[in-house]
């Protein structure tokens, strides 16, 4: 029966709670504001099923990279429907604006902060001592990879359906009844993410220290056939997820047996890996220093890096003998909470990609550090919880410090290359996002730091194979980091008349010689002989690029620039809108498209594609400046400098802004006004002929 000091008590916990969650959402706040980074754009922006709801069945239908090129949805084994649910329901909420995405992760992790509460309350039976650990796991700096990633909605998600169905099998075995519950719980959490089926040992674990009884309130197993009946959902639920991905993979190994990375070492080194694995990502749950976005893989094993976690595990699985001796089962739980919870990473290793120790598979594993905690401090009383809630400040601070570099993708590499500077990977995508960076701004310094990047990356992999063990190494590293190369060329050759477009050719053909199925490669080629006049050459070329992979969307689009320049509008029209398709919501494809249906002879379409891409792209400057052109065609010279304007507060660097603002100046007939911005144009666009003809002309 409940009584009113119950009731009072559990007022108090729930207030306490909510006090919590309301410090974890300022904490993590700052999330908001970022953008689509890294595989965002791919999984987000370019996934047609994402962008339409009505397209929910395929999310259950097909393996989560299946809409991707061939290669890699043969090498993919990831099959997470509810995730890419849960994306399209953000895409439905609020198209592709950032904001509702991230906002979908910070209430994910928030529920899930609840949900651990509520596991260790069940747990411990101590609401005090569960609200230390669940306040010390939602502020766990591990997390904000998870976090703050839109692409890793998937750990909240399932760390929060793995937190409930751990809670809800222990209530079940208190109670003696089968955890219907639970199994479905543990299914939702498959669902989500594969790092789920940690809820299994976690499950037997909690067998075997607790089953003998905590007090009156656990029934002990009459048999062992008693407790096969108390795991039976579990085993439908891991039946139901197997038979799940065996109908989306059309294969009876069900996509398990898909590898992503071939490490080219002997299997010893493999089985040494899987140790680091567990005894690294236990160090980190633990004490989690260094964070970071890139932990490369070491094809020599170095016992100086790897000694820590070893020695780690050994301390841990040696306490909870220790305290299983002396009766204190809980604590020995929470002793190997972690490196149980990471028991699937030890599973095939080359399905977790170049960086199998990643700070997002620590999401679930890192609580049994929190539990330990919330043991040891809550039997001080007060005291404890004092300084529990110290505790909690330098890993609030930690958090809120590395949020930052989940603003924009610039800053985050820009980070991960230095957290990571002799990983080649790191490097050429730093490149990568550089070099994308120019092309929207034009300027000269981010190409500059592109270049930089690419001879860094291209360093390092002459050293990789000089036979620099230290240096992990694969062939898509070399095909990025030339290719990447050879298109800062191209945009050389661009803005000095003294570099050629022979050059870049040169370095495309030769990867294409050596892969020819390099649909990167062959766009590349393709841009290269479209700018230096071989429009016939650039033809082939994109059409190589397109056998490679029908579904590259680069190689549409830029196909649809060629067919532009020929005059062939209605072909180029359908390119880009064949690339639209394979990446939704590409601000540069869409106005594209709005110029060619524009030169159809149809303003107001154009005008509606752009009006889309300036409701969907709220702070890129280049729609407005569309727009502010479509304005000062339909004469509207007021809305056109309004625009112009507009995307001169986004971007005051934007040469194309100052070009249009010049423009609508001078047909305004305020000739010196626009004399400055034709001349700011021509600074920043030293290739226009547009912006030099402008400000020759008002001179």
């Amino acid at each position: 029966m409940e009584t009113g000091a119950t009731r009072g008590t559990g007022r108090r916990e729930l207030a306490a709670l909510l006090l919590l969650l309301a410090a974890a959402w300022f904490v993590h706040a700052p999330l908001l504001g970022g953008e689509f980074v890294y595989d965002d754009r791919l999984v987000v922006l370019q996934n047609p099923v994402v962008a339409d709801l009505a397209r929910l069945p395929e999310a259950f239908g097909s393996g989560m990279w299946d809409f991707a090129d061939a290669d890699t949805a043969r090498a993919t084994g990831y099959w997470r429907p509810l995730a890419t649910v849960l994306h399209q329901v953000a895409w439905a909420a609020g198209g592709a604006d950032a904001w509702t995405f991230h906002l979908v992760s910070l209430l994910l992790h928030l529920a899930a902060t609840a949900a651990a509460w509520a596991f260790a309350k069940e747990l411990l039976r101590d609401g005090r001592a569960a609200l230390v650990a669940a306040a010390l796991w939602a502020f766990h700096p591990v997390h904000v990879e998870s976090v703050a990633w839109i692409s890793a909605v998937s750990d909240p998600a399932f760390g929060l359906c793995s937190f409930l169905a751990l809670r809800a099998w222990l209530r079940a075995r208190t109670d003696g009844r089968t955890a219907w519950s639970a199994g479905a719980w543990f299914l939702a959490a498959l669902l989500c993410k594969e790092m789920a089926l940690a809820v299994v040992p976690l499950v037997l674990l909690l067998e075997v220290f607790l089953a003998r009884g905590v007090g009156a309130r656990w029934r002990p197993h009459a048999s062992f056939g008693a407790a096969l009946r108390a795991l039976l959902p579990f085993g439908i639920a891991l039946l139901a997820w197997y038979a799940g991905r065996a109908f989306a993979f059309g294969e009876w190994s069900a996509g398990l047996a898909r590898t992503t990375t071939g490490f080219g070492v002997p299997e010893s080194r493999l089985w040494l890996l899987r140790g680091e694995l567990l005894g690294g990502g236990t160090r980190l749950a633990w004490w989690p220093e260094p964070l970071r976005l890139f932990r490369p893989f070491e094809p020599v094993f170095d016992w100086s890096a790897a000694w820590s976690g070893f020695a780690l595990l050994a301390l841990l699985s040696a306490g909870a003998w220790f305290c299983a001796r002396r009766g204190a089962r809980t604590a020995a739980l929470a002793l190997l909470f972690a490196p149980v919870a990471l028991l699937p990473l030890a599973g095939r290793v080359e399905a977790l990609g170049l960086f199998p120790l990643s700070d997002r598979y620590l999401y679930l594993a890192s609580f049994g550090a929190c539990l330990a905690a919330a043991l040891l401090l809550s039997r001080r009383g007060r005291l404890g919880v004092a300084a529990a809630a110290l505790l909690c400040v330098p890993l609030a601070a930690a958090t809120r410090a590395r949020l930052p570099m989940w603003r924009d993708e610039a800053t985050l590499l820009a980070q991960a290359a230095a957290e990571s500077p002799r990983a080649p990977y790191a490097q050429w995508q730093l490149g990568r996002v550089e070099l994308e960076r120019y092309r929207e701004s034009g300027d000269v310094r981010a190409l500059r730091r592109s270049q930089a990047a690419f001879d860094a990356a291209a360093e390092l992999l002459a050293a990789a194979k000089r036979g620099d063990g230290s240096l992990f190494a694969t062939g898509e590293d070399y095909l990025q980091t030339n290719v990447g190369y050879a298109w800062t060329l191209v945009h050389e050759a661009e803005i000095d008349e003294y570099h050629d477009y022979d050059t870049p050719a040169r370095l495309f053909r030769g990867v294409v010689e050596k892969r020819p199925d390099a649909e990167e490669a062959w766009t590349g080629l393709g841009v290269a002989l479209t700018l230096s006049g071989d429009l016939d050459g650039a033809r082939a070329a994109f059409a190589s690029a397109l056998q490679a992979n029908p579904r590259y969307p680069e190689a549409h689009e830029n196909l649809g620039v060629l067919l532009a320049r020929r005059g062939e509008t209605e072909a180029a029209r359908r390119s880009f809108e064949q690339a639209l398709a394979l990446r939704p919501g590409t601000a540069r494809t869409q106005l594209r498209l709005a110029g060619m249906v524009e030169r159809g002879g149809d303003p107001a379409g154009a005008l509606a594609i752009v009006e889309r891409a300036v409701q969907e792209h709220a702070g890129d400057a280049r729609p407005l400046v569309a727009r502010s052109k479509l304005m000062a065609a339909r004469k509207d010279m007021d809305a056109a400098l309004r625009d112009a304007d507009a995307a001169l507060r986004l971007a005051p660097e934007s040469g194309e802004a100052h070009l249009a603002r010049a423009r609508v100046l001078a047909a305004r007939g305020e000739a010196n006004a626009a004399l400055v911005s034709a001349k700011r144009a021509c600074d920043l666009l030293p290739a226009s002929f547009d912006a030099h003809y402008l400000a020759a002309a008002l001179l």
